[in-house]
């Protein structure tokens, strides 16, 4: 998986999985605040309906207080004129403005029931006489259903319905007369609209009750859905946001991984001088200081591998001039010298010979620079001139000194080959590798001198010291082949 393929799925994961989440549970409360503000304002509306209950019972009690102190209606339930009774609560309905006026006994059947029967809230009163005996049960109602539901919906603004044993005694609106009271506030559709739909009790006569239902029209769709944009709006315009974000930090991540690579690949070409911007305080910048120091050390170490194979290719230059030169003392020493200096990491090396016994030295050979450096030096040759190897220090400079023997026997020191440097001390191995090739070119010396011995014994003879026979012959024949040039 690609680098932006990643950060693509991590944004993905980080930010639209969760906005998708959050827009689904805002339009849930989007919904559900629609709801609770319908519930909120159908319950209030409710008190203020139960409220035109109490008023409305308040004029029935009124009424009937005005209808048990009315003397001839009075003594006329009193006495069983119950004809007579009944034109006097004929007539105190149109005089007191009431719908209904029913007497009855405590347990029974009415005796007076005047006034329409569909009234409702009617107001009761026990009826006593002068000894304050009971003699009957008053209600009086001063509300009937149709004024009633007309008056509940200009103070509530809402539909009412009113019902008696199933009965719609009264609606304000067709549609809702269809509609089942509800036990609780709950949704109802009716004719393609929406309500919000609550009812109460409230009482009737002879022992019933009526129930009120209240239905509001709930928010419109339209209304809900424009929330929801509203929401949604919002919810894009951070999605959005974000996403811009996510592709400048996207590009910003990917620029620096380009300039990384762009980089590695000049690195991986040999160009070391290459450097990767660092900008700020983050793992970006110290990812990109370190890959810079990295540059910096491939560069010093490539560098170091090409002086150690250059070195590596003067040793063995320096091998192939031995083989040339095995008879030559001279070269021998030059080559020894050379070898020295680069395998100890000296900066100046040098080999000298005696020409006499007990002679001084003759420097024969040099590599490098012994300037500022010649008091170690030349301590420790001295001390090498005793016949052992010798080290010798002055100041800060080191040096290493390496006695050459003859033929004639191990205390004939005949020459002396020497390293130096001015910084530090040599190491066991440095000094182990020094007195290796000292050795081998006391033996190359002595190789040499063997050769001049032996070829001097062929053309001399042993006794007088005279050039013998094929010295003689083969003077003769290089004469003989010049006479012929």
């Amino acid at each position: 998986m690609s680098f932006r393929a990643r950060l693509s799925l991590f944004f993905v994961l980080i930010v639209v999985v969760p906005m998708v989440s959050l827009t689904f549970v805002l339009f849930g409360l989007i919904a559900d605040s629609e709801n609770g503000k319908a519930d909120a304002g159908l319950a209030a509306r409710q008190q203020a309906a139960i409220g035109v209950v109490g008023e409305a019972r308040a004029r029935a009690e009124r009424g009937a207080l005005a209808v048990s102190q009315d003397v001839r209606f009075a003594t006329a339930l009193q006495r069983g004129r119950l004809k007579v009774a009944d034109r006097r609560a004929e007539q105190l309905l149109r005089t007191l403005s009431l719908k209904r006026i029913v007497v009855a006994p405590a347990s029974g059947l009415p005796v007076v029931d005047a006034g329409g029967q569909t009234a409702i809230l009617p107001a009761r009163r026990e009826l006593l006489d002068a000894k304050g005996r009971s003699f009957g049960v008053l209600q009086v109602s001063a509300e009937g259903p149709v004024s009633f539901t007309r008056l509940v919906k200009r103070v509530t603004g809402l539909d009412v319905v009113v019902r008696r044993d199933g009965e719609v005694l009264s609606a304000t609106d067709e549609a809702v007369a269809s509609a089942s009271p509800p036990r609780k506030p709950t949704d109802v559709v009716l004719d393609g609209r929406e309500y919000r739909a609550a009812s109460f009790a409230a009482p009737a006569f002879t022992g019933r009750s009526v129930t009120v239902s209240l239905f509001g029209q709930r928010a419109s769709s339209g209304e809900v859905d424009r929330s929801r944009r509203i929401a949604a709006a919002i919810l894009l315009g951070f999605l959005v946001l974000a996403f811009a974000f996510a592709v400048l930090v996207s590009r910003s991540l990917q620029r620096q991984i380009a300039e990384f690579l762009e980089a590695a690949r000049r690195v991986r070409r040999g160009d070391f001088s290459s450097r990767v911007p660092t900008v700020g305080q983050d793992e970006f910048a110290e990812l990109g200081e370190e890959f810079n120091r990295m540059s910096v050390e491939l560069e010093q170490r490539v560098a170091d591998l090409r002086s150690e194979r250059e070195r590596l290719a003067g040793a063995l230059r320096r091998i192939g001039d031995t083989f040339a030169s095995n008879l030559d003392s001279g070269a021998v020493l030059e080559i020894v010298v050379a070898t020295a200096l680069d395998g100890t990491g000296a900066v100046g090396s040098r080999a000298g010979m005696r020409t006499t016994p007990n002679g001084p030295l003759e420097k024969v050979a040099e590599a490098g620079s012994t300037a500022g450096l010649e008091t170690a030096l030349w301590t420790a040759e001295t001390a090498a001139l005793a016949g052992e190897s010798a080290e010798a220090s002055h100041g800060s400079a080191s040096a290493l000194a390496h006695p050459l023997r003859t033929l004639e026997g191990e205390s004939a020191v005949t020459g002396v080959v020497s390293v130096v440097r001015p910084d530090r001390p040599f190491t066991d191995g440095e000094r182990e590798l020094f007195e290796y090739l000292a050795r081998q070119a006391a033996v190359s010396i002595e190789n040499v001198g063997l050769h001049e011995i032996v070829e001097r014994q062929a053309v001399t003879d042993d006794l007088t010291g005279l050039a013998n026979r094929r010295q003689f012959q083969d003077a003769l024949a290089r004469e003989v082949e010049r006479a012929r040039r």
